[in-house]
């Protein structure tokens, strides 16, 4: 009597590491959460300067990841033009005015319109940083509103 045949051993599958896939931009969008720090004023300049280095510097990586990154560091000048101008001119105003007369100016309105006006600004940008993420996580692009200073390479 023969016995039947043994199985061929089992073969032994190569471990692969998974190949990530190619780049969205999002966290180009994700810098601009930094302005969520304590740190007011600060938080939203440091907030821009991350966007803006961020997202030019995914410029080389292409497709998808360079269009967001351009946008994003598009919006995060944006971002940074309206802070020092809203802000300075807020606090320039205050000082000039009080200088002489601690007195010089009476409830918060009219004057505080300046400031109110970049606190909607953060408010937008905060709502646009998360719509950046949320949309490149998905693999869209989020052409975000800003000055168009910078391009993604052809």
């Amino acid at each position: 009597m023969t016995s039947p045949p043994l199985p061929p051993p089992p073969q032994v599958q190569q471990f692969q590491q998974p190949v990530p896939g190619p780049g969205r931009g999002t966290i180009a969008w994700a810098m601009g959460l930094a302005v969520l720090m304590c740190l007011p004023f600060v938080g939203s300049v440091l907030a821009s300067v991350l966007m803006i280095t961020v997202g030019l510097s995914l410029r080389s990586k292409g497709g998808l990841a360079a269009r967001n990154g351009v946008h994003a560091a598009n919006w995060g000048l944006t971002y940074l033009v309206l802070t020092v101008v809203l802000v300075g001119t807020h606090f320039g105003l205050l000082w000039y005015l009080t200088a002489d007369d601690p007195d010089g100016i009476e409830g918060f309105f009219p004057f505080g319109l300046i400031i109110t006006a970049w606190a909607l600004v953060s408010l937008w940008h905060l709502v646009l940083c998360t719509w950046g993420i949320v949309a490149s996580g998905q693999g869209r692009e989020l052409r975000g509103t800003g000055l168009p200073v910078w391009r993604a390479s052809a």
